[in-house]
């Protein structure tokens, strides 16, 4: 017998005192410019303090998988396509900075540079 999928709750009803926000940049990747946009849970505190952000690893929201998720970083793979190698440890061995490093960045706080060097030293792991 199938049953149907159970739809879980939202995050306004889950997490009534937060809101999903975003910082989004404009950054230099070796292959140009790339938008980013790096998901954070802003949490609103009590006593008129200053809410904090917090890592958001939710995913996109809103969207039936049977579908299909957006194709968030389609944009950042196209112009790899033909490498024949294509993992962030080969490129950040060569000493590129790819969109995906760009994006941890700016999500750790950390300069692109630093963050390519961790994975080409086998340290981070994208």
């Amino acid at each position: 017998m199938k049953t149907a999928p159970q739809a879980s709750a939202d995050y306004g009803t889950s997490f009534p005192n937060s809101r999903k926000v975003y910082e989004e940049r404009i950054v230099g990747a070796t292959h140009g410019e790339v938008s980013i946009r790096v998901p954070a849970r802003e949490v609103s505190l009590s006593g008129g303090e200053t809410p904090v952000r917090l890592y958001d690893t939710s995913g996109p929201q809103g969207h039936d998988v049977r579908g299909g998720l957006p194709k968030l970083r389609q944009t950042w793979v196209e112009p790899r396509r033909d490498s024949k190698c294509v993992t962030q440890l080969h490129f950040a061995r060569r000493g590129e900075i790819t969109p995906e490093m760009a994006f941890v960045a700016v999500r750790e706080g950390l300069p692109a540079d630093f963050v390519r060097d961790e994975v080409a030293r086998g340290r981070a792991i994208i």
